[in-house]
């Protein structure tokens, strides 16, 4: 899958250049099976400020929390993204009144990447 530049768009703390060189760090990270040397804070931070996710702590206490090496946390990460056309645009995880509307392209991105790597395939 290409990543394109001109599908993002700015929004007030994420620009579209940041935006897309996310996804390219996505891209890399699920390209090559989800090791700790591909999860860049670029990715955590997005996901955690973005995405609805906690934190877990820091950067080393989220990818244990969904990839360790355990399918059933990595089918937990996958589907947040899988699910797109239902994911909620506000944070439902934290109970905070967040908006997330502004990054549904690059969550679609995510979703499409997980796609084309066939994520479903390797969480069974």
């Amino acid at each position: 899958m290409k990543i394109e530049k001109t599908q993002f768009k700015d929004s007030d703390f994420f620009t579209a250049e940041d935006k897309y060189r996310t996804a390219k760090h996505f891209q890399r990270f699920v390209k090559n099976g989800f090791q700790r040397k591909d999860f860049n804070k670029r990715v955590y931070e997005h996901l955690h400020s973005h995405c609805g996710f906690i934190a877990h702590y820091d950067i080393d206490g989220f990818y244990q929390e969904y990839f360790n090496g355990s399918k059933s946390d990595l089918k937990r990460f996958a589907e947040h993204f899988l699910n797109f056309e239902s994911m909620p645009y506000e944070d439902v995880y934290n109970g905070a009144n967040v908006n997330y509307e502004p990054y549904k392209d690059i969550s679609k991105c995510f979703a499409d990447i997980l796609i084309e790597f066939n994520i479903k395939k390797q969480v069974e």
